[in-house]
């Protein structure tokens, strides 16, 4: 069973490039992305992911 991945990331082409990559290998996969760091928090319990890619210059509005 491959590990599940949520990507954080403002940038839609580098976070659509990445869930490419990732969905290429059987290890991983993307199981949803986010653009806007505070859903991808109130959405963890519903996604329950591995592994968070998170883009560390992201906006935070909380």
């Amino acid at each position: 069973m491959p590990k599940k991945i949520i990507l954080v990331e403002d940038n839609v082409d580098v976070c659509l490039g990445y869930k490419m990559l990732i969905n290429m290998t059987n290890e991983y996969e993307v199981v949803n992305y986010y653009h806007i760091g505070d859903e991808a928090l109130k959405n963890l319990n519903k996604d329950m992911p591995d592994i968070a890619l998170v883009d560390i210059d992201l906006l935070w509005v909380l």
